[in-house]
């Protein structure tokens, strides 16, 4: 299974960081976006959607928020990476139901491990059976 990861950038400067880091790990693919693509690239629902806040033009709340109001990606696990590391702005990106907020500059080895373990978080999540609590697996028990 091949999680498509969507960065959320204008200039398109965080593609190559991530393609570098993930370069050995070929159940990824990181794909860029635009703000102004963002409508288009939420129908598809990423695994996990990295919003570099430092080279986007709107404002990233506004963003966040069109992520969470959207019906599909209520659940998609978003990372705000960003330079303006004040503890009032952290907090009112967190307050959008974004998951994690990571400070520039960036450690990529925590970057790294937060983008596999979300996505594996989630992989988990989307097999077990909300009401039995087991996995969905298909077993045929004649």
């Amino acid at each position: 299974m091949v999680n498509e990861v969507y960065i959320i950038d204008d200039d398109e400067s965080s593609i190559a960081v991530f393609r570098e880091l993930f370069r050995d790990d070929k159940e990824y693919k990181f794909i860029s976006v635009k703000t102004e693509e963002i409508d288009i690239a939420l129908n598809n629902i990423p695994a996990l959607i990295v919003i570099n806040e430092d080279a986007i033009d709107r404002d990233v709340i506004d963003v966040c928020r069109k992520i969470r109001k959207d019906e599909d990606n209520t659940i998609t696990p978003v990372i705000v990476v960003s330079s303006n590391c004040s503890r009032e702005h952290r907090m009112k990106v967190l307050n959008e139901s974004i998951e994690y907020f990571i400070r520039k500059p960036v450690d990529e080895g925590y970057l790294y491990y937060t983008v596999k373990n979300l996505t594996r978080l989630l992989t988990i999540n989307r097999r077990m059976s909300p009401l039995t609590r087991t996995s969905r697996k298909c077993t045929n028990k004649f």
